[in-house]
């Protein structure tokens, strides 16, 4: 009867011990995750606002990249809206832009559809020498035909 007391004993002490053992496990995993960083801000600079639907966001895109392209010297000659596609959990708005910028301009420009936020992604890059319209500029021109998306959360 004792043998059996003793070991009923030893063996509720061991659930107590395994017991806590998962509770101060959990707590580290608890402290761990409350110092990650919060993603909310990094997802809104991702993605277009989605409170005023597909058509605004276009819009609003459409003008980013205008703004983008007046910085960098690049002419635009046709900018307009592509199909809006349904991914899913997203949406893909798209852009069709066709210009000319100096060749020296382009990795700036390039550069900057790369930093801007929300996210401006390069679907298709078509890239030419631009007719020369005067032998004597001097600057070498490109022309330009960019195929661009952005990225609404539904």
């Amino acid at each position: 009867g004792a043998l059996a007391a003793t070991l009923a004993m030893v063996l509720g002490l061991w659930m107590v011990w395994s017991s806590q053992q998962t509770v101060a496990e959990l707590q580290s995993r608890i402290a761990r995750v409350a110092t990650l960083p919060d993603t909310g801000a990094a997802q809104a600079a991702l993605f277009l606002p989605s409170e005023d639907g597909p058509n605004i966001a276009q819009t609003r895109l459409q003008t980013q990249i205008q703004e983008l392209a007046s910085a960098h010297a690049l002419d635009i000659e046709v900018i307009r809206s592509a199909e809006i596609e349904d991914q899913g959990r997203a949406i893909t708005l798209g852009i069709m832009l066709n210009g000319v910028i100096p060749e020296e301009r382009l990795a700036g420009f390039l550069t900057a559809l790369e930093a801007a936020t929300p996210k401006v992604l390069v679907d298709t890059l078509d890239l030419r020498r631009a007719r020369v319209t005067s032998r004597r500029d001097p600057t070498r021109k490109m022309a330009l035909r960019l195929g661009l998306k952005g990225v609404m959360l539904k």
